[in-house]
């Protein structure tokens, strides 16, 4: 009769069997609960279930990876410091992630614009490869001109009406302005709060000259300038194009609305 050889963990297993058999029934309600946890062991010992902590599995830091995402767009921003902030959402932390061997691979889609809220694809390209996204908050911050006063609708607006601040661009709703020479004499569209952005939608440009009025027709050529009274016969803003009659002639030319009440013939 041969001797058959068997690996040690399939001879464990029916002594195992034979050693529950012993159990009194009369007691199986408290010896169960015990001898599963004994047999659960016996098995995982004797099946190398256990892992040593050489053998465990190592996972990506996933606070790790927000910094590198927080750089990332950082650098894709290219602004200087201290005008852009980027706050970088939390990652489950249930997630389990393979540690990644090569460097994690970043990017952004296309035509993104770094304001508000963005969406970062993180990606590992090594040999247990994985991805997922990443979303931040991002704010940027610049000079922009705001309300320094109360201001009603119809206001002619000067350098007195206006200071510079900063403020993120992802929370305006309209296009600001940053340079004082775009709003001085413009009119407002709609009031305005002491430190109300002042943006492109907020003001028009006031008119310079009403139908009927009387306007100075100024001329100028090789150095010499030219003025005689004349009469609007439309009404206008800076820069526009009118029809105005000569006083002293009573001929209509055509000039343009250089300030209050002052229009300029071009020769």
């Amino acid at each position: 009769m041969t001797n058959e050889l068997r690996a040690p963990e399939t001879a464990a297993i029916p002594a195992i069997i034979r050693f529950s058999k012993r159990i009194s029934r009369r007691r199986y309600g408290v010896a169960c609960a015990g001898f599963l946890t004994l047999a659960v062991v016996i098995v995982a010992g004797v099946l190398g279930l256990g892992a040593s902590p050489a053998q465990a599995e190592t996972y990506q830091d996933l606070e790790a990876i927000r910094a590198q995402v927080r750089e990332f767009i950082l650098k894709q921003a290219a602004r200087p410091e201290g005008s852009i902030e980027v706050e970088v959402g939390r990652i489950d932390p249930r997630l389990r992630l393979a540690a990644c061997e090569r460097p994690l691979d970043l990017t952004l889609p296309p035509n993104s614009r770094l304001a508000g809220s963005a969406l970062t694809s993180v990606r590992c390209n090594g040999s247990h490869p994985w991805s997922f996204y990443v979303t931040a908050r991002i704010r940027n911050y610049e000079p922009v001109l705001v309300a320094a006063r109360a201001l009603p609708r119809g206001t002619v607006l000067g350098a007195a009406d206006v200071r510079i601040e900063k403020r993120d661009l992802s929370t305006l709703n309209d296009t600001p302005l940053t340079d004082l020479k775009q709003v001085t004499g413009k009119l407002t569209l709609h009031a305005l709060a002491p430190g109300d952005v002042v943006g492109f939608r907020s003001f028009k440009a006031a008119q310079l000259v009403r139908r009927g009025e009387k306007v100075t027709i100024l001329a100028s050529a090789n150095g010499l300038e030219v003025r005689v009274s004349g009469e609007a016969l439309a009404d206008g803003v800076e820069g526009q194009a009118i029809n105005v009659r000569n006083s002293l002639t009573s001929k209509v030319i055509q000039a343009v609305i250089t300030a209050p009440g002052v229009v300029q013939v071009r020769l």
